[in-house]
């Protein structure tokens, strides 16, 4: 089965998951290309546009490599952005030129969890920030996650650091 990992960002505020997305895109696509699934199809364009260097903690001189299926060579790009208002699942972008991708699962994007854990992923991340509702979803997702034997693993972020809490 494939492993599912929770990553809980500390604060409850809608750009904290932007925040600390640049620092876990760029470990991941240190070992694997990136599907990076957002639940609409405004925030996979805000993931694009700041992804140039606007987003969390980039500077204006740096950017990570990735795209969109709509921008063409998806098989190529190291971290391919796509959202769950367009497709209901993200499976059929899980193959790269160089490997299978690692799917990031923002929360908001839950239902592309189901199909993805379905498949031969090496992990899947989900990441959530500590606004209640997503808290109270995350802990009924790895409840249900658990009771299905599915491996999982859940970090929360303190002062800076993924601490895990398994």
């Amino acid at each position: 089965m494939t492993p599912l990992a929770f990553y809980q960002v500390q604060e409850a505020t809608p750009a904290a998951i932007d925040a600390v997305l640049p620092a876990l895109l760029q470990r991941a696509t240190a070992s694997h290309p990136v599907l990076l699934v957002a639940p609409t199809v405004a925030r996979a364009q805000r993931l694009d546009e700041g992804l140039w260097g606007t987003l969390g903690t980039l500077s204006a001189s740096s950017f990570l490599p990735h795209g969109m299926p709509l921008h063409g060579n998806s098989a190529q790009q190291p971290i391919l952005i796509v959202n769950t208002e367009e497709e209901s699942s993200p499976t059929p972008h899980l193959s790269a030129t160089n490997g299978p991708r690692l799917p990031v699962v923002l929360a908001g994007a839950e239902a592309a969890l189901g199909p993805l854990l379905q498949t031969e992923c090496p992990k899947l991340c989900y990441l959530f920030s500590a606004v209640p509702a997503e808290v109270e979803r995350a802990r009924s997702l790895y409840k249900t996650y658990k009771a299905a034997g599915h491996p999982l693993q859940y970090f929360a972020q303190q002062e800076g650091r993924w601490v895990a809490k398994n």
